[in-house]
């Protein structure tokens, strides 16, 4: 990746509430609903609905809360559960769980390709 930590971590935190992805919403990308609200520059909760396409699978509801600080030389982007009582489950949906955590840290210059 011909960018720097700081630009790879960006777009990885503001991708969560990005136009492109609101646009892509509802579009066969299997993003249902989204939402996101913003408490401070370092995190928000992101909601979301996600369909499969499955007919025997209902929807999964994912409440995450999403946080971002500067650690150790890297950055550290981690996503994990909430229950947050902002986003209630919706009737067509089971409550997923998931957890990531994003490390970026700045390599060697190995030279020109």
């Amino acid at each position: 990746v011909d960018a720097t930590m700081e630009e790879c971590a960006a777009y990885i935190y503001t991708d969560i509430d990005s136009r492109e992805t609101k646009k892509s919403t509802g579009k066969g990308n299997y993003l249902v609903d989204q939402q996101v609200k913003h408490f401070n520059q370092h995190s928000c909760y992101c909601y979301s609905r996600r369909d499969f396409g499955f007919s025997l699978f209902k929807q999964r509801q994912f409440t995450t809360k999403v946080i971002w600080t500067k650690k150790d030389k890297g950055i550290i982007i981690y996503i994990y559960d909430t229950q947050e009582k902002e986003f209630p489950l919706h009737k067509n949906a089971v409550l997923a769980s998931v957890q990531s955590i994003w490390y970026f840290k700045a390599m060697d210059y190995l030279g020109d390709i």
